[in-house]
Order: C-alpha cells, then sequence, then structure tokens
C-alpha cells in the first residue's frame, strides 16, 4: 500500500510567505510613510493625497505593501502552534523566545517609536510567549498535570489579559489567536472561523488579515527545520528593522 501524498504547502514554506508579508509591511511604514510620505498625516490627508498626481503612486503602494503585510501575524500565530506541538522542549522554547524577544526589544522601539526604549508598545515576541504560556497551561490541564480547572483557565485568561496590559504587538487578541490556533488544531472549519471572526471584530478595517488562512488551509502539515537555520527567523526580526532604518536614514 502506497503511503498517502501530502499535498500543500510545507510550514516552512508558510513560513517564508509570513516574512516575506511582514517585510514588505515594514518597508510600507519605514520607507514610504516616514521616508517618502513623511511630510504627510496619512490618517488626516488621504484623500487630498490621492488626488495628488505627485504622491498619489506612493499612497497606492503603501495600502498595497501594507494590506500584504496583514497576513504575516496570523500565520505566525499559527506556526507557533506547530512549533510548540512539534518541540522537544517547550521550556527550552520558551526560554529561547524570551530571550531573543528581550534583544528585539530596542530594535522594535527605534523602529516603530525612535527611542531606544518605549514601554507603550512591545515586539511581537513578547505576543508569542504570552501565547505560548497560555498554550502550554492548557496542555497542562488537558493532560491532568494541572488539577484545578478554574486555575488553569485564570492563568490563560491572564495571559491573555496581559497581551493588553503589556501593549504588545497585536494586543490581547494576538495572544487569543494563538489560543484558538491551539485549541481548535484538529478542527480546522472551527479554527478558520474563530481566527476570522475576532481578527475582524478587533480589525474592522483590516479583514485583508483573514486572507491568511487560505495559506494555513493549503499548509501540508509538513515540518522540517534545519539545524543551520534554527535561529535564522529569530535574528532575522530585529535585524531586517535595523536594515530598514539606516535605508531611511540613506535615502531620506
Amino acid at each position: 500500500m502506497h503511503d498517502k501524498v501530502k499535498i500543500g504547502i510545507s510550514s516552512n514554506a508558510l513560513k517564508n510567505i509570513a516574512a516575506v508579508s511582514m517585510v514588505c509591511d515594514h518597508i510600507g511604514y519605514r520607507l514610504i510613510e516616514h521616508g517618502l510620505l513623511k511630510d504627510y498625516d496619512l490618517s488626516q490627508d488621504i484623500v487630498r493625497l490621492l488626488a495628488n498626481p505627485s504622491v498619489r503612486n506612493y499612497v497606492l503602494l503603501d495600502a498595497i505593501l501594507r494590506g500584504i503585510g496583514r497576513i504575516a501575524y496570523p500565520i505566525f500565530a499559527y506556526l507557533i502552534v506547530v512549533s510548540f506541538l512539534k518541540t522537544r522542549s517547550v521550556y527550552h522554547f520558551l526560554a529561547r523566545m524570551l530571550i531573543f524577544a528581550v534583544i528585539a526589544e530596542v530594535p522594535f522601539d527605534l523602529f516603530w517609536a525612535g527611542d531606544v526604549i518605549n514601554f507603550e508598545h512591545q515586539n511581537v515576541l513578547f505576543t508569542y510567549l504570552l501565547g505560548l504560556l497560555a498554550i502550554l497551561c492548557i496542555e497542562r490541564m488537558w493532560k491532568k498535570e494541572l488539577h484545578h480547572k478554574s486555575l488553569t483557565i485564570g492563568a490563560v485568561a491572564l495571559c491573555i489579559a496581559s497581551g493588553y496590559i503589556l501593549h504588545v504587538d497585536y494586543d490581547f487578541v494576538g495572544v487569543l489567536v494563538i489560543v484558538l490556533f491551539y485549541i481548535y488544531r484538529n478542527h480546522s472549519l472551527y479554527r478558520d472561523i474563530s481566527v476570522v471572526v475576532v481578527l475582524t471584530l478587533q480589525y474592522l478595517l483590516d479583514v485583508i488579515s483573514c486572507v491568511s488562512v487560505v495559506f494555513i488551509q493549503i499548509c501540508s502539515g509538513e515540518y522540517h527545520k534545519p539545524k543551520r537555520f534554527r535561529y535564522f527567523f529569530y535574528w532575522f526580526y530585529p535585524i531586517h528593522m535595523q536594515i530598514l532604518i539606516l535605508l531611511e536614514k540613506i535615502l531620506f
């Protein structure tokens, strides 16, 4: 009997799609909004800018790049759950995420706020960390290693609330999305519906992010992490932000 052939893209390919999406979003934010259009207020002048032939194309390009960037977070959130289920040591995974979250914070603050230290907004690795802590609690409860369900539910709620309290990237919704991907990991329909509903309710005008479920749906589930690329994306996150800051300084 032949083994069933899995059709679709691998988790590694899905990660690459998310990374490209993220970079597109950040190029739009840093090189266009804070570069080419730095003298304009996009939140106030959008209609006037679209009517201005000299900057219209830049505004449209920014909208395209930022739109592409909307699919990145849900895909990364899904891959966090995949990695959680595949990792040999969840505690090493947590420690690694915490270390790189700390490393990435200064580059993140410089990128988004222009400050070396800014506590108003924390980088997305802290969001992943809270999500990992939440699903670890759920896993331990299901394995009956945690005997008090009410305390477990409280711990999960605290992780989600901490997303709001600590002002992590994507707020508490980012943590909740990771929890939903874990809870419904074996029920793709419930998973996709719940994630789409949450993303739509939180970011009413940001429904483009829901397109991410299409890529997740066609993911074959195949997972392979070459050792030489083990830390690539951890370092890629802070380094690419610094490169974009440098490009902005050189070009504008």
